[in-house]
């Protein structure tokens, strides 16, 4: 049985799992807000896990309500993935 591609990238980028976690149980956060929960840097997350998630549909970047500041939403993508991800946590 082969493995997809996604999947292998999900493995090794730093910090999906964790973005994801955070985000459903959140909802939305800023970057900085998200920043300061998970350990990754700023420059990991906007270079590679940040946009490599974006691209592949698990998260969104939205404007708030005054349009100046952009937050993180999870999309139903990355909902289901975060719902799995819980579960595995739960046997930690």
């Amino acid at each position: 049985m082969e493995i997809k591609k996604q999947m292998l990238e999900f493995d090794k980028k730093k910090g999906i799992a964790s973005v994801l976690l955070a985000l459903y149980k959140n909802e939305e956060l800023r970057v900085t807000e998200l920043l300061g929960m998970i350990s990754i840097s700023r420059d990991t997350f906007y270079r590679r896990t940040g946009n490599w998630m974006e691209v592949n549909g698990l998260i969104k970047s939205v404007p708030n309500m005054d349009n100046k500041i952009f937050v993180l939403q999870i999309t139903e993508k990355g909902r289901k993935i975060a719902e799995h991800l819980l579960e595995i946590e739960k046997l930690f």
